[in-house]
């Protein structure tokens, strides 16, 4: 309701409660004094101009006092917008659909380098700012806006700036419609997300980088492997084989066969059974679904065991539900790793195995008494490579703490 109209009927309830009452009043007074009743009929109109005066004076003086407050609060809420427009790093603007005029803060001048914050022709400087390869959707997508009466809108896009180099923002904006519904004023912000964009695309080449590295890694570390196999094949059961055909070409030159050459024969033969037992049983991979991580370790022992005398002391202190299948075959190969080397080079006489579990983490340890080695020159060997590429995959890491004579104590750990 205008202040016009609530004076209007302010003014017309006095009036018609006062004239109602007051003619009562002085018929009821002059009823038996008839030659009194114009004086007082001059008094009352005096008395109505003094209390209309009066009543219109106290309604003005309210209004006054709601209007002043009224605007002080305007006062404090733009000098607040200001300030906020002023100090926010976001870009932040007001625009006029009408007059196409559009105010923008010190930090949207910044961007593009303007130097008023009141500006005509603001919906052309907009979209002559917008990348190319976006400008027709964020047209369409602003327009489709204002004809559907929605009154958010958000969007991401580039945009340039004062050095020609465009920009990622986020661009949300709230519609302002008049007493009619129809869309007067748009005030919106530009939220700048360009060095998060060059952090993100860096972070994801930074991770296709190491996928990369890892799968050469993986794919050398087999490899390596399969040459290590192939040379323990040549090496061994190879020579093996090479002196047994030599026997039993021997035996095809004599008619009598010579005992002692038949037993040499068959002990080759049975050891090369052995070596390929052996090389059968750390190839093939164990099935954690019959037997524990535990089981299949101590049956690795065992197998070492029937051809080399060595002390085992084997402690698994981790629940195999809390483990996954890939991580105690992780466990398995990388213990099979060291216990090889140790047969090979450390002439050890007791390993210790041990395999601990805390919260997330999984620490194990293969701890022998051998030879040692230098660390400094010996701990990257293709053994070691294979253990690396295997824990890198779990973002894990191994250490090796070993000298000459004293020994070698292989740890690693992995999160889980």
């Amino acid at each position: 309701m205008s202040r016009s109209l609530r004076l209007g009927i302010i003014y017309l309830i006095f009036g018609a409660f006062w004239i109602i009452c007051t003619d009562w009043l002085l018929l009821e007074v002059t009823h038996d004094h008839p030659h009194l009743l114009p004086g007082f009929m001059k008094v009352k109109g005096l008395v109505f101009i003094a209390l209309s005066a009066v009543l219109l004076y106290l309604v003005n003086k309210a209004d006054n006092k709601a209007l002043i407050r009224s605007v002080e609060e305007n006062k404090s809420l733009s000098k607040k917008y200001d300030a906020l427009r002023a100090a926010s790093k976001e870009a932040i603007y007001e625009y006029d659909l009408q007059a196409d005029t559009v105010h923008i803060n010190p930090y949207l001048q910044q961007i593009f380098g303007l130097k008023n914050e009141f500006m005509r022709g603001g919906w052309n400087l907009w979209q002559e700012k917008v990348h190319p390869s976006d400008h027709e959707r964020i047209s369409n997508g602003m327009m489709q806006q204002l004809q559907s009466g929605e009154t958010t809108w958000q969007d991401e896009y580039q945009l340039m700036d004062s050095q020609g180099k465009y920009r990622t923002v986020i661009h949300t904006c709230f519609v302002i419609k008049d007493d009619h519904g129809k869309p007067n004023r748009v005030m919106g912000t530009l939220l700048d997300i360009s060095e998060l964009k060059n952090l993100q695309k860096k972070y994801y080449q930074q991770e296709m980088r190491n996928k990369v590295s890892l799968m050469k890694a993986i794919v050398k570390a087999q490899e390596d492997e399969r040459n290590r196999w192939a040379i323990e094949m040549h090496d061994n059961i190879g020579q093996l084989l090479a002196v047994t055909k030599l026997y039993l070409c021997n035996f095809s030159d004599s008619k009598i066969p010579d005992k002692d050459m038949l037993d040499r024969t068959r002990d080759i033969v049975q050891l090369s059974l052995t070596e390929i037992r052996q090389l059968s049983a750390r190839l093939k991979t164990p099935v954690f679904d019959d037997q524990s991580l535990s089981s299949a370790i101590k049956s690795l022992a065992g197998n070492i065991n029937r051809v080399k005398e060595i002390q085992f002391h084997i402690n698994i202190d981790a629940d195999d539900k809390e483990l996954q299948e890939e991580h105690k075959l992780m466990i398995y190969r990388i213990i099979q790793e060291q216990l090889s080397n140790i047969i090979k080079y450390a002439e050890a006489q007791t390993v210790l195995i041990s395999v601990k579990r805390t919260e997330n983490l999984v620490r194990f340890s293969v701890t022998d008494d051998g030879r040692g080695f230098d660390t400094s020159k010996d701990a990257v060997g293709i053994g070691f490579k294979n253990i690396r590429s295997r824990l890198k995959v779990y973002k894990g890491n191994m250490q090796v703490n070993s000298s000459p004579g004293e020994g070698c104590a292989l740890t690693a750990e992995f999160l889980i």
